[in-house]
């Protein structure tokens, strides 16, 4: 579900486990208007693993392909929207986001189509590579 961060941007958790290794997956859009879905894992299995207490990893889009990627992600998760604009209408509506508001409306649908997922970070890449989007990514 999109929420408001601090500083009123949009954002959503996609996963989160806090096993031995607690990894968290999210979404926002950040300063720069780019959307982001970044990979956080921290702890002592990340220390052995990394050498480093945690692992950041992160794809994103830049701010001025952003049309391009709701383009994309509406035609993946609702099909054409001449047969299913009824179903977009409804999402939009279940989710409090407006069709014309592209940050809230592009983090719902990648919730939608991510959320609950491990390994969202590399399904974003795929999807955006598979539609053409282009995708960025960075890891530290």
């Amino acid at each position: 579900m999109v929420q408001m961060d601090e500083s009123e941007k949009p954002t959503a958790d996609l996963y989160r486990d806090d096993a031995p290794t607690p990894r968290t997956v999210f979404t926002y859009i950040n300063d720069h208007g780019d959307v982001v879905v970044e990979l956080y894992d921290h702890g002592p299995e990340c220390e052995k693993f990394f050498g480093k207490s945690d692992y950041e990893r992160s794809a994103f889009v830049p701010h001025d392909n952003k049309d391009a990627l709701i383009a994309a992600l509406i035609e993946e998760v609702f099909g054409r929207l001449g047969e299913s604009a009824w179903r977009f209408d409804a999402f939009c509506e279940s989710q409090g986001v407006s069709k014309e508001d592209a940050d809230p409306l592009v983090i719902a649908l990648i919730d939608k189509l991510l959320g609950g997922q491990v390994d969202a970070v590399d399904k974003f890449l795929a999807f955006c590579k598979q539609k053409n989007v282009p995708c960025h990514l960075w890891s530290w």
